[in-house]
């Protein structure tokens, strides 16, 4: 109860300053988009493939990062085994 009453507080705060969190993202996007290109991302993100995008992004990026992070453990593996030979080619002990 103590959990759920301090849950409840604490989301009531922040839905009470949503205007300065708002505040706060508009800011950000004006630094970086036009007026034009923000109208364009509103127009995605209200059609079907928008929609589709902001509920398949969590998955995607979930599944993507696991398969990065494979990757880059491969790659730089090998690096560091290649490195290690190209030293001990040139005389180097190691």
């Amino acid at each position: 109860a103590v959990i759920a009453k301090l849950v409840s507080i604490v989301r009531d705060t922040i839905i009470s300053r949503d205007d300065q969190l708002l505040q706060i993202y508009a800011i950000a996007y004006a630094r970086h988009f036009t007026i034009d290109e923000l109208h364009t991302l509103a127009a995605f993100y209200r059609s079907e493939a928008g929609a589709k995008y902001i509920h398949e992004i969590p998955v995607l990026m979930k599944e993507v990062g696991a398969l990065g992070i494979s990757y880059l453990q491969s790659v730089i593996s090998q690096a560091v085994q290649d490195s290690i030979q190209n030293m001990r080619a040139q005389g180097v002990k190691i």
